[in-house]
C-alpha cells in the first residue's frame, strides 16, 4: 500500500515537473513583445491604393500604434475582449471561474476566458489548444503584464490582433476598411471592428453572411459599452442604427500594370536614394498618378500586338511631369507575368543600345563649346574614317545623303554624319564627360572605346536615365532628378546647370520644329502634334531597340520598344514603333491641347534675335530665297553676308552652257542657277538641283586654272576583298573625284591607262580585279594629273 502511494507521488511529480517545463519553455521564449515588420502600404499621388509590400506569412498590417490610443478604440475593444483589463493583473480569475462553470455545466466549450495579454501569447506563438498550452498562456500573461504594463500590452494587441482578410492591427484595418486613421473611427466603426479579432475568418465583412454575423458581434459590443456605462444612451441608440448601414472601402487589389512601379520604388526605399516624407506611419505617398497609369497600360496593351507581329517583345513607358519631376506614369513591361515575353524584367531599366536618342547632347554640347549655331554649315555626304586601316563608311538610316544641311536640321532630321562630325570637333572625351554629367553612364570606361559610335548608337542607356537626361533638356539645362513620392509642393532648390540656358532652348526648338525634320520625317506622322512637343527617336543597329523621348511644357514621355532577346525587329524603328506609343500617350494627358484649346510654345533663348537665313549656304536669306527657315541668334553671332548660292546666268540654248559674247541674242536664255562647292556637286545633281553649267573654255585655260585635282574615293592605301556571294566579274567600287574650280570633265585613269571620260561631277565605277592598283584623274588634252591614290584588292 506504502509502495502504491509512492509510485502515485513519483507519477505526480513527474507531469508536474513536464507541466512547469513547458510552462518555462514558454515563458522563457516568449516574455518579449515582439511584432513583425509593419507592411508598408503605397498609395498614388491622390491616395488611391496601390500596393502593399512587407508581408508576414501571417498577412498584412501590424502596424504599430502610436502612444495612447483614441478612447472609443480603447473601450469597443476592452467591451469585446476584455472588460476587466484595467483590474487583473493578466490573468481574470473571475473570468477563469465563471467560464469553468459554464463549461461543465454545458459539458463543452461555451465560453472562454482570455485576457488581451493571453491572446497576444497565443498570437505570437500559435499552437494547438490544449489544457497546458492554456495554462503556458496565462503564465505568459502575467509575466508579460508584469514587465510591460497595461498600456504596452493594449497597443501590442491592437498592432498584431486579425482583423480578417489577412489584416492584422487595428490602424490597418482602419485604413483598408474605411480608409481613415483610427483617430476618425466612430462608436459604430470601432464596435465593428473590436469585433472582428473573435472570428475573423468567419466574419468577413466583405461578403454577405461575413457582414451579417460581424454587424450582430458589433451591436452586442456595443450594448456591453452601454451596460459598462462607457457610452451614453443617446451614442448607444445612433451607432446601433450605423452599424446596419456601414459603407465600406471596396476590397482593394493590386494595379496589375503598377508592379514594376512598386517594385522599383521599394528598391529606391531601401537602398535610401528615396526618403519618404511625414505622413501618417508606413503609407508611402507614391507620385504615380493611377489614371495615367491606367491609360498608358491600356495603350501599351493595344499597341504591343502589332509590334510583336514584327518582332517586338515587350516594351517600357515613362511619364513625368516637367515642373516636379514626378513620376506620374511607369511601366516596365507590358505584363508582369508574362513568361514567354520575359515580363517580370523591367526594362525602363535595363541598358540598351541608344540609337540616335543621344545626338541632341551632342549637338547641344557642340554649340556649347565651338559656338555653333542654328546657321551653322554641316555636311551629310559620304564621310569614311581612319583610311589609313581600310576605312570605315558612316552610313545614314536611309542609305541616302542630304547634302549641306543646317544645324537645326541636322539634329531634327537625326543625320548620322553630321552627329560624327561634330562628335569629333568636340571630342569624344569631352561628349563622354558630358553623359557622365547627364547621369547617362554610370561606370566610367575609357572613351576611346566607343569612338564614334558615342553619336550612333555605342552606349547603352536605360530609359529611366534617359527620361532623366531629356528632363535637363526640358528644364532649360539645370540637373533634373526624378520623383517617386508625392510632396507638399514647395518651391524647388537651385539645380546645378548642365547645359548653358541657351542651349537647352535652342534644341528644344530644333526638336520641335515639324519643318526642320522634313524631308527625312514627312508630315503629319507620330512626331508631329497640334502643340508644341519636342521629340527625338532612336534606333539601334539592326532594329533591335526602338526610343522616342518627347517633352511638352507639361510632361516628359518614353518609350522603348525592343525584344527580350535583343533580336532584331523587321524594320521596326523609333519613329513608328516607340513614337507611335509617346503619341498616344501625350494624346491622352494634353486633352484640351488636342482640340487646340490652348496655346504652350517653347520659349526662346533670353535676348536672342530672329533671323531668316537659307538652308544651303547657312548665310542669310534673300527676299527671294526659296529654301529659307527662321532661326534664333545672340546679338552679334547672326549672319550678315546674304546668301549667294542663287545666281543668274545666260545660257546658250544651243550648247546648254553660259553664253558666250558672240552667241546671238535668240539663243540667249537667263535662267537661276545653284552654285554650290564641288564636294555636293554630286549630290545636287541626284537632287534634281539645277547647277552652274561650266563655261566653254579652251584646254589651255582649263589647264591654268585647274591647279586642284583629287581623288576623293578610294582614299590612298585601302584594302578591298571581293564578295564571294557575287559572281565573278561583277562586284565594282564608286569612283569620286574633285576638281577646282570645276571642269566639264575629267579622265579616270587605272594603272597608268585611261579607264574613261567623267562628265561633271566625275563620279563612275570601276570594276575590281585582284592586285595593287592606281588612281589618278586628269584634264582632257592637258597633262595636269592629280595625287596618285593606292589600293590593294584581295581575292
Amino acid at each position: 500500500m506504502k509502495t502504491r502511494r509512492r509510485l502515485y507521488a513519483l507519477l505526480c511529480l513527474a507531469f508536474g515537473l513536464v507541466i512547469v517545463g513547458r510552462v518555462w519553455r514558454c515563458l522563457s521564449d516568449h516574455l518579449v513583445l515582439v511584432a513583425p515588420p509593419p507592411t508598408l502600404l503605397f498609395e498614388d499621388a491622390a491616395g488611391r491604393y496601390l500596393a502593399e509590400l512587407g508581408a508576414d506569412e501571417r498577412g498584412h498590417g501590424f502596424w504599430p500604434v502610436r502612444g495612447r490610443p483614441p478612447e472609443r478604440v480603447i473601450k469597443a475593444t476592452l467591451a469585446a475582449e476584455d472588460a476587466r483589463f484595467e483590474q487583473h493583473p493578466g490573468v481574470d480569475v473571475r473570468s477563469v471561474v465563471r467560464a469553468l462553470c459554464q463549461n461543465v455545466r454545458r459539458m463543452k466549450v461555451v465560453q472562454g476566458a482570455s485576457t488581451l495579454a493571453m491572446q497576444i501569447a497565443r498570437l505570437e506563438a500559435p499552437a494547438t489548444r490544449s489544457l497546458t498550452r492554456k495554462l503556458a498562456e496565462a503564465c505568459v500573461a502575467l509575466g508579460i503584464t508584469a514587465r510591460y504594463g497595461r498600456d504596452a500590452i493594449l497597443n501590442h494587441y491592437l498592432t498584431i490582433a486579425p482583423y480578417g482578410n489577412r489584416y492584422h492591427g487595428i490602424a490597418y484595418a482602419a485604413r483598408r476598411y474605411f480608409n481613415k486613421p483610427i483617430e476618425d473611427l466612430s462608436w459604430a466603426e470601432a464596435a465593428l471592428l473590436a469585433s472582428l479579432p473573435r472570428l475573423p475568418g468567419r466574419m468577413n465583412i466583405y461578403r454577405s453572411k461575413g457582414r451579417i454575423r460581424a454587424e450582430c458581434r458589433a451591436l452586442y459590443v456595443l450594448s456591453r459599452l452601454r451596460r459598462l456605462r462607457w457610452i451614453s444612451e443617446e451614442e448607444y441608440g445612433r451607432a446601433a442604427v450605423q452599424v446596419r448601414s456601414l459603407m465600406l472601402t471596396s476590397k482593394q487589389a493590386r494595379p496589375s500594370s503598377c508592379l514594376h512601379a512598386i517594385l522599383a520604388l521599394e528598391r529606391e526605399i531601401k537602398s535610401h536614394r528615396v526618403t519618404l516624407p511625414n505622413r501618417p506611419a508606413h503609407i508611402a505617398r507614391t507620385s504615380i498618378d493611377l489614371d495615367v497609369q491606367t491609360a498608358v497600360s491600356r495603350i501599351a496593351d493595344s499597341s504591343i500586338g502589332e509590334l510583336r507581329n514584327d518582332g517586338a517583345g515587350n516594351l517600357a513607358v515613362m511619364v513625368v511631369e516637367k515642373e516636379t519631376g514626378k513620376i506620374r506614369g511607369y511601366l516596365g513591361s507590358t505584363e508582369f507575368r508574362d513568361v514567354e515575353n520575359k515580363g517580370s524584367i523591367d526594362y525602363a531599366l535595363v541598358p540598351r543600345s541608344s540609337g540616335s536618342v543621344l545626338k541632341p547632347f551632342i549637338y547641344g554640347l557642340g554649340m556649347w563649346l565651338k559656338g555653333y549655331t542654328g546657321a551653322t554649315l554641316l555636311s551629310d555626304v559620304g564621310l569614311l574614317l581612319d583610311p589609313r586601316r581600310g576605312g570605315y563608311k558612316i552610313r545614314n538610316y536611309d542609305g541616302g545623303h542630304l547634302g549641306p544641311i543646317l544645324y537645326r536640321n541636322a539634329l531634327a532630321n537625326s543625320r548620322n554624319i553630321p552627329a560624327v562630325e561634330v562628335l569629333q570637333s568636340v571630342g569624344i572625351d569631352n561628349a563622354y564627360s558630358h553623359l557622365w554629367d547627364l547621369g547617362l553612364v554610370h561606370r566610367w570606361n575609357d572613351p576611346s572605346r566607343y569612338g564614334v559610335s558615342l553619336a550612333l548608337g555605342g552606349l547603352s542607356v536605360s530609359l529611366f536615365d534617359l527620361v532623366r537626361a531629356y528632363g535637363v533638356l526640358a528644364s532649360g539645362g539645370t540637373a533634373f532628378e526624378l520623383e517617386w513620392v508625392q510632396t507638399a509642393t514647395l518651391p524647388r532648390r537651385p539645380a546645378a546647370r548642365i547645359i548653358p540656358e541657351d542651349v537647352a532652348r535652342q534644341i528644344t526648338l530644333f526638336l520641335s520644329d515639324p519643318m526642320a525634320r522634313l524631308p527625312s520625317f514627312p508630315r503629319l506622322g507620330w512626331l508631329e502634334y497640334p502643340f508644341p512637343v519636342a521629340v527625338k527617336t532612336g534606333t539601334s543597329q539592326g532594329f533591335r531597340d526602338a526610343w522616342c523621348v518627347a517633352y511638352s511644357q507639361r510632361f516628359i514621355v518614353g518609350a522603348w520598344v525592343g525584344h527580350p532577346d535583343n533580336a532584331p525587329m523587321k524594320r521596326r524603328c523609333g519613329a513608328d514603333s516607340a513614337a507611335m506609343i509617346v503619341h498616344k500617350v501625350m494624346k491622352t494627358l494634353h486633352p484640351e491641347e488636342m482640340k487646340g484649346l490652348s496655346d504652350f510654345s517653347f520659349p526662346p533663348p533670353r535676348g536672342f534675335v530672329a533671323r531668316r537665313i537659307d538652308m544651303l549656304s547657312g548665310k542669310a536669306a534673300r527676299d527671294d530665297t526659296p529654301y529659307g527657315a527662321l532661326e534664333w541668334f545672340k546679338p552679334g553671332t547672326e549672319p550678315v553676308q546674304l546668301t549667294d548660292v542663287y545666281q543668274e546666268r545666260t545660257l546658250d540654248t544651243r550648247s546648254g552652257r553660259v553664253a558666250g559674247p558672240d552667241c546671238p541674242p535668240e539663243y540667249r536664255q537667263r535662267k537661276r542657277y545653284v552654285l554650290l562647292d564641288a564636294a555636293y556637286a554630286r549630290w545636287a545633281r541626284e537632287s534634281g538641283l539645277d547647277l552652274m553649267p561650266l563655261a566653254t573654255e579652251d584646254a589651255a585655260s582649263r589647264l591654268r586654272q585647274a591647279s586642284r585635282l583629287a581623288v576623293l574615293s578610294p582614299r590612298n592605301n585601302t584594302r578591298f576583298m571581293g564578295d564571294p556571294e557575287t559572281p565573278g566579274g561583277q562586284t565594282t567600287i564608286a569612283l569620286e573625284a574633285s576638281v577646282s574650280p570645276p571642269a566639264p570633265q575629267v579622265v579616270w585613269y587605272v594603272d597608268g591607262k585611261p579607264l574613261c571620260v567623267a562628265d561633271y561631277p566625275y563620279a563612275t565605277r570601276w570594276r575590281i580585279a585582284p592586285g595593287d592598283h592606281v588612281f589618278q584623274i586628269g584634264l582632257p588634252y592637258a597633262p595636269l594629273r592629280s595625287t596618285r591614290v593606292r589600293v590593294k584588292v584581295s581575292d
